[in-house]
């Protein structure tokens, strides 16, 4: 089956990766996706224990015909990371087979939520090629294809396994911009949280620039005063919760007024991205 579908990819990789480059290029240019009105609702899971929906064989078809369209030039084949497109972009591919993620709402080394999933496809991720997939595949058609990703693409872990617990953290109220909290989170960027190591002494991304990843690829630590460049939806869950496959630390105090240091996103009154 992997055979066939390379020589598939293979016929029709000039094409389609030439068209995906153009979606580079913007990416590359800052240029600002637009989601559509759906896309910016509120889907985010309720805190408490999680227990993900079983999606149908029908779905799970449906979405391996969108997956092979849209997502493999990218993730590959077996959902490996190694589409033909991968060797040509900084920010590698997600390899979905371990069954690491890093945008979601559960505890650290759990798997994401449906909605989690979902949040990724439909919003992208600022600062890479994935484009905002809301923009173009209908809400059915994003839901079909992660039910083929969770059921064929994920194989070292099972999302149905009921040894496979998952709790979607309750983070409570944002702490709210003053003098105090903004020295508060310097003091935790430059001791406690070592953030200062990697992003620099003025968040420029600028520290520790040999870090690798699980998978051998380079770590890039994100300029922090281009917050437009942030990737996933919440700021507060990129502080808070590991970045599993990442080699950042495990976790953080639950209220970290971190986000409202201005060394770190220079601009006063921002703690989300959306």
């Amino acid at each position: 089956m992997r055979g066939k579908l390379k020589e598939e990819m293979s016929r029709f990789a000039a094409k389609t990766v030439a068209t995906g480059l153009v979606g580079v290029f913007l990416a590359a240019a800052g240029t600002l996706w637009v989601g559509s009105a759906e896309a910016q609702q509120n889907l985010e899971p309720k805190p408490g224990k999680y227990k993900p929906a079983k999606p149908s064989a029908e779905d799970v078809e449906a979405g391996k015909a969108v997956y092979f369209r849209k997502c493999v030039w990218c993730h590959g084949p077996d959902g490996a990371g190694d589409g033909p497109s991968a060797i040509r972009l900084p920010t590698k591919p997600r390899n979905f087979n371990q069954g690491t993620f890093k945008i979601r709402h559960t505890a650290s080394g759990e798997l994401p939520t449906d909605e989690d999933l979902f949040l990724s496809v439909t919003h992208g991720l600022s600062g890479s090629v994935m484009p905002p997939w809301g923009e173009i595949l209908s809400e059915k058609e994003r839901k079909q294809v992660i039910s083929f990703v969770k059921t064929q693409l994920v194989k070292d872990r099972k999302f149905d396994d009921p040894d496979e617990q998952m709790t979607v953290i309750d983070y409570g109220k944002q702490i709210p911009s003053s003098e105090e909290s903004i020295k508060k989170g310097q003091e935790i960027f430059m001791t406690k949280a070592k953030c200062v190591e990697c992003h620099g002494v003025e968040g420029r991304g600028n520290g520790n620039l040999t870090q690798r990843d699980d998978w051998g690829f380079p770590i890039f630590p994100a300029d922090l005063t281009k917050p437009w460049n942030l990737r996933g939806t919440d700021v507060i869950l990129t502080i808070r919760e590991t970045f599993f496959g990442r080699s950042r630390p495990d976790s953080m105090e639950r209220r970290c007024p971190l986000l409202r240091t201005s060394l770190l996103l220079k601009s006063d009154g921002m703690s989300r991205t959306s």
